[in-house]
């Protein structure tokens, strides 16, 4: 692969990292602040305060530190923290989201499914990001199998 393209490709997994870490540190913040988090405590949002929060936000915060060691040191071993968490994530958005709809709350309470909200950018935010980082980790898993190949260093433990 062109050593261009390859620099680019880490470059934005950095940058993917770093803003998702800022991000995590910011939302973990504000939502452990009783003040500030006064509109999401309800039962179907225990993910975003108290002890849930911390917790994902710790877990986030390592799995971000993880991929930059992991586009560093090109280990696609490192990679699947970040993956597995952003599957967490992802998942448990998915899962309140339909949760949601089944039990008949308002529309506008869901990210993924909120259409008739045009300040709010939630679905398009989640159309461009989610594929954003998941093209960009496969990116990543390319090139460093890659490497691994020229190298001779073909590991039998990660299944193409």
């Amino acid at each position: 692969m062109d050593w261009t393209l390859r620099s680019l490709i880490k470059c934005h997994g950095y940058w993917t990292a770093l803003f998702c870490c800022t991000i995590v540190v910011w939302w973990t913040w504000f939502t452990l602040d009783p003040e500030r988090s006064i509109g999401f405590v309800k039962a179907h949002n225990i993910r975003y305060f108290g002890i849930p929060a911390l917790i994902f936000g710790m877990l986030w915060t390592m799995a971000c530190v993880a991929l930059v060691v992991a586009i560093y040191k090109e280990s696609l071993f490192l990679l699947c923290p970040f993956s597995t968490m952003f599957l967490i994530e992802f998942g448990a958005l998915l899962c309140r989201d339909i949760y949601l709809v089944a039990s008949h709350h308002n529309m506008d309470e869901t990210y993924l499914f909120n259409l008739s909200a045009p300040g709010r950018l939630y679905l398009s935010c989640i159309l461009y990001v989610v594929p954003n980082i998941a093209f960009s980790l496969l990116a990543l898993k390319h090139i460093f199998q890659d490497e691994k190949k020229i190298a001779g260093q073909d590991s039998d433990y990660f299944i193409s």
